[in-house]
């Protein structure tokens, strides 16, 4: 791995002395905290505009007490500038005994947003007015969340591009898209079947609900990508046969069964180099996780697949190869499996890549973290209770292939154990979040006490020419409790992140306060 602080330290001081441009000044990034205190348990977390205005507003699902079983959904309206959020929710509704997950946002003609409940066998629909109701019966499905939750249902899309939001409901044979009109109600447009007894690829899974059943594996996962161009989402599924792809048509409409399937040759691959070797030692590991995202800006879905090979031993053997192919523009639904465009090999395992414009240049750039796993690493592991998580951001370059240079960054961070042992522990560092409005993202490290210290992004001009990564030395800490990995989301439109923080589970007040991170107004 290609570590660059010595390189960023004299590319500083060139272009101070040769009048390089920063692109980001050093001052101190002014943040406020806004805190929701909750009658119960928070339970999950929506973000949607329910009044019309253009402002994101919060939508929060919640135990009603702290005894029983009851569940009510809050929403807090943004207030005035100086206020932001008002102290009491402006609505309360009783979540249905049997829902499943929710979603909030305009789904209905009435006026203001909405929330739709997601039960085994119907879809419940709360209104400004504060009525829950049927908005429909639906073919059910036989899962349930973890834990008498409410998670965030992830998949209400607007999947045409006419402004209006489609809903993708699991049902007993795959999933019903439910659309509507300015002036109609939500009903079924399409159906897809995708058998419950067919199994779909590991970044798939991830992909339905968030956090949304966890706990089982036998509903069915779709993800949704442009893989034509057209501008219209698509619908696609890992499956048994293959990747099963689903093209919207021009009215809107999904077809029943794929327009195509096939299968991947890297799954193939992978699966029979590592075939038997699991059986033998029960150190092997084989893996690849797929995601579907436009990297070259093309308006065609490329594929990223991270791949893990290898097993645990004395040495480094358990590696991740990062690998993306670009879309085939004559041959469209296709990649050229034998031809990535990119290629990068980390030691270890690690997470799914994230995608982000890091230096406002309206490219796609990569962000990669992993974390080694031989034996001698394990030794360290035990004598000091850390352990080391290298991230490396790479930069799309004009002109070049996406990420075929060197890591624009690198960064390493020791994270204690006692970190990792909760959820989400992995997730120390976050690079994605712009919270000043510069266009440069920013850093925000979670720290052992559950607080966050934040560094403003820079980039300044090479030494010879290019641009340069770096992060402000101005630190701003927070003092916060432990709380899930930050969700990042503009919620105002200003171009300025908000950081979302919510709660671990339990029943203390911790459990019953959620908190907002924004720059100060």
């Amino acid at each position: 791995m290609v570590r660059r602080p010595l390189a960023l330290l004299l590319s500083a001081l060139a272009g101070a002395l040769l009048g390089g441009v920063l692109f980001a000044d050093d001052q101190r990034l002014p943040l406020r905290v806004w805190t929701f205190r909750l009658p119960g348990t928070e339970l999950g977390c929506f973000v949607a505009d329910m009044t019309g205005n253009g402002q994101r507003d919060m939508v929060i699902a919640h135990m009603t007490a702290t005894t029983g079983a009851e569940r009510s959904v809050s929403v807090y309206l943004q207030g005035p500038r100086n206020a932001r959020f008002k102290a009491e929710p402006e609505r309360r509704y009783a979540v249905p005994g049997d829902a499943c997950a929710f979603v909030a946002g305009d789904l209905d003609p009435a006026p203001g947003g909405e929330v739709v409940f997601l039960c085994p066998s119907r879809l419940m629909i709360a209104r400004a007015d504060g009525k829950v109701s049927l908005l429909e019966e639906v073919e059910g499905f036989f899962d349930y969340p973890e834990d008498g939750g409410l998670p965030v249902w992830n998949l209400a899309r607007d999947l045409d591009g006419d402004g209006l939001l489609e809903l993708i409901v699991p049902t007993k044979l795959g999933y019903s898209i439910y659309a509507r009109a300015k002036t109609t109600k939500l009903a079924v447009k399409s159906k897809i079947r995708v058998p419950i007894d067919q199994r779909f690829g590991p970044a798939f899974e991830t992909k339905l609900l968030n956090r949304f059943l966890t706990s089982t594996l036998r509903l069915r996962r779709v993800v949704h990508s442009d893989l034509d161009g057209d501008g219209r989402e698509d619908l696609i599924a890992y499956r048994d046969k293959g990747l099963a792809r689903f093209l919207q048509r021009p009215d809107g409409t999904f077809p029943e069964n794929p327009d195509r399937e096939d299968p991947l040759e890297l799954v193939q691959d992978t699966s029979k180099k590592e075939e038997g070797k699991e059986g033998s030692g029960g150190n092997a590991f084989a893996n690849v996780r797929l995601n579907l995202e436009d990297v070259d800006g093309d308006g065609l879905a490329d594929l990223l697949a991270t791949r893990t090979m290898g097993e645990v031993g004395m040495f480094e053997t358990l590696r991740t190869q990062q690998l993306v192919f670009l879309a085939q523009k004559d041959l469209p639904q296709t990649w050229d499996e034998r031809k990535p465009a990119a290629v990068i090999n980390l030691k270890g395992i690690s997470d799914d890549p994230i995608l982000i414009d890091w230096d406002g240049d309206k490219k796609k750039d990569l962000v990669l973290g992993a974390y080694r796993m031989d034996m001698f690493t394990n030794v360290k592991r035990a004598l000091f209770e850390t352990l080391k998580i290298t991230y490396v951001i790479y930069l799309q370059r004009e002109g070049k292939e996406p990420y075929e240079s060197d890591p624009d960054l690198t960064l390493d961070v020791e994270v204690p154990l006692e970190s990792l042992q909760t959820r989400g522990g992995h997730r120390a560092v976050l690079f994605h979040a712009d919270l000043d409005g510069d266009g440069i993202r920013d850093q925000v490290a979670r720290r052992p006490d559950g607080g966050l210290s934040i560094l403003r992004g820079q980039v300044s001009e090479g030494t010879f020419g290019g641009r340069e990564l770096g992060f402000s030395g101005r630190e701003v800490k927070l003092s916060l409790p432990q709380t899930e990995p930050p969700w990042v989301v503009d919620l105002d439109g200003d171009g300025k992140d908000e950081l979302i923080l919510e709660p671990f589970g339990g029943d203390d007040a911790a459990s019953r306060t959620l908190r907002v991170v924004g720059a100060a107004r």
